[in-house]
C-alpha cells in the first residue's frame, strides 16, 4: 500500500464526517442548534446599494453592548436584508457557533433569527437548513467517490471487477 492511498482513505474519512455533520443539521437542528447572544443594541448600520439587474439590497450591522463581535447579513432589502431593530432595543440574535463553521462554509452573513420583544423582525433558518443540505450532498458524493477510488486502488476491488466476478459465476451455476 502506497502513501497516496492511504491519503484517498482519510480524505474519504473526513468529507464523510463533514457530510454526516451537514446531515445532523439538515434533519435534526432548530434555532436552539443555534448560539444565543442576547444584549441591548448599541449601534445599527444599514448599508444600500444595487445589486444586479437593478434589485436594491441591504447590508444591516449590528453592534451589542456586552457582545465584542459585530452581526451582519447581507441580502435583498425587502426579503430580509433590512432588520428593524434601532439603538436601545433588547435582542436576541441566533449565530452559528464557532466549530459550525468548520464544516458548513455558507456565507452571506452570520444572524439566522432574530427576537425582540418575543417576536421575530428575522427569521432564516431556512437559508441555514437549505446550505447544509447542500453540504450534505456534496461531501457525501465526494466521500463516495473516493471510497470507490481507495477500494479500487487499496483492496483491488473496483466496480467492473466485481461485476465481472458476479457474471462469471452466474453463468458456471447455470452451465
Amino acid at each position: 500500500m502506497k502513501n497516496r492511498d492511504s491519503l484517498l482513505g482519510v480524505a474519504a474519512i473526513i468529507t464523510f464526517i463533514m457530510g454526516s455533520a451537514n446531515a445532523g443539521e439538515y434533519f435534526f437542528a432548530s434555532k436552539e442548534y443555534l448560539d444565543n447572544r442576547s444584549g441591548v443594541v448599541e449601534k445599527v448600520i444599514h448599508e444600500y446599494y444595487d445589486g444586479r439587474r437593478g434589485v436594491l439590497y441591504c447590508k444591516t450591522t449590528i453592534y451589542l453592548n456586552n457582545v465584542k463581535k459585530k452581526f451582519y447579513l447581507s441580502d435583498k432589502a425587502n426579503d430580509g436584508g433590512f432588520i428593524d431593530v434601532v439603538e436601545g432595543d433588547s435582542i436576541n440574535i441566533f449565530t452559528k457557533k464557532d466549530y459550525q463553521f468548520l464544516y458548513n462554509f455558507q456565507g452571506g452573513g452570520n444572524i439566522y433569527f432574530v427576537e425582540k420583544a418575543g417576536m421575530q423582525p428575522y427569521n432564516d433558518l431556512i437559508r441555514w437548513k437549505s446550505g447544509a443540505f447542500y453540504y450534505m450532498c456534496l461531501f457525501g458524493g465526494c466521500s463516495l467517490f473516493l471510497f470507490v477510488m481507495y477500494l479500487d486502488q487499496v483492496k483491488n476491488i473496483s466496480i467492473t471487477n466485481w461485476f465481472q466476478k458476479k457474471f462469471v459465476k452466474n453463468k458456471k451455476i447455470k452451465n
